[in-house]
């Protein structure tokens, strides 16, 4: 019943920016107008409900996938949610620890991913500059990785950033 929820709020939140488009002004992130504001509302709760579908997805899988053990298979790994990565007893885990090295350096994250976008707007200029559709998704995609990977290297290594 949340899903429908946050979907109707986001169905309400294109219309009503789609009716600000066309009937109030045009969107600006410069002026902060109730057209942007609309617009940013819908954009964020469609994203929210994609990720709340996903995750009830692979919810509703993982307790199909537990209910029929097969023989000689070992359990549905949820990314990030998985025993080894928590307890990290082990060198390398099978699942994907992303989630959990995220939690386990979250300040550190943020404040990489923030120097690594005021790096890439020092280089490109996005004012003066615009780049191809691949270009901007190849940075994008180098982005990810050297921030994603970075936190990953982290975690592996049982490195922290917390010292209190």
């Amino acid at each position: 019943s949340l899903l429908y929820g946050m979907l109707a709020v986001s169905v309400g939140s294109w219309l009503g920016a789609l009716f600000c488009h066309s009937h109030i002004q045009l969107a600006s992130r410069c002026f902060g107008n109730i057209t942007y504001i609309t617009w940013s509302v819908a954009h964020n709760m469609t994203l929210l409900c994609v990720l709340l579908a996903a995750e009830i997805i692979v919810n509703v899988l993982s307790r199909i996938k537990q209910s029929v053990e097969l023989p000689g298979e070992t359990r549905l790994y949820i990314p990030g949610g998985c025993e080894e990565c928590f307890s990290r007893s082990r060198t390398r885990s099978r699942c994907s620890c992303l989630l959990p090295a995220i939690s386990t350096n979250q300040l550190l994250y943020f404040l990489l991913g923030n120097v690594i976008t005021g790096v890439v707007n020092m280089v490109i200029h996005p004012h003066f500059k615009t780049p191809s559709t691949l270009a901007s998704m190849g940075l994008m995609v180098a982005y990810l990785v050297l921030v994603n990977g970075a936190i990953c290297l982290l975690f592996v290594f049982r490195c922290t950033a917390k010292f209190w």
